[in-house]
């Protein structure tokens, strides 16, 4: 099988979780610091939007008995994959790929691209999704130095960061985890 990729996504190996994180699977879940997981059985996925709250539960799963990166740079037991670029570290797990959606939106029929991950040689087509998930929503990337110049922040809403675009006047959301 095969889990969604969405903006930056923690990959974790199942394996890894039920033998070597404190407290196990259900931990793990408890630990999620958002409503992103999803998994097929070999890997469990949680998506961010910022870079800092990524850093931050990377950290937790490190505390927890994972291992993030190897003494040469490589992926052991967690991999953090940006959904533009691909892995941000070298993984010789994982294998990739995209699946065209239809869905119906305000204008009918609307087909969408969707990025994937799965354990490499897994060979199911069918793909995992967060619970609730509604489909691909429209996501903008922001760097640091176009977001401190082109946004400008208003509020929070729970869980959210709510941002003005001084260029459109339209505001942007931004969820965050506190982790």
């Amino acid at each position: 099988m095969s889990v969604l990729l969405e903006a930056f996504s923690v990959l974790v190996r199942f394996t890894s979780v039920v033998g070597k994180y404190e407290g196990g699977c259900e931990q793990f879940i408890r630990d999620v610091p958002n409503s992103t997981v999803c998994g097929d059985g070999e890997i469990l996925r949680v998506g961010f939007m910022i870079l800092t709250d990524l850093t931050g539960y990377i950290d937790l799963l490190k505390r927890r008995g994972l291992t993030h990166l190897d003494s040469n740079g490589q992926a052991v037991d967690v991999v953090v994959v940006d959904a533009r670029s691909g892995p941000r570290e070298p993984c010789n797990w994982l294998q990739f790929g995209s699946a065209d959606l239809q869905k119906t939106g305000s204008e009918g029929l609307e087909k969408a691209s969707i990025i994937w991950a799965r354990l490499k040689g897994g060979q199911s087509e069918r793909i995992m999704f967060p619970r609730g998930w509604q489909g691909p929503g429209k996501v903008q990337f922001v760097d640091a130095a176009t977001g401190d110049r082109r946004l400008r922040f208003m509020r929070s809403e729970g869980n959210v960061d709510v941002f003005e675009d001084l260029e459109t006047g339209k505001e942007v959301y931004v969820g965050r985890t506190g982790v």
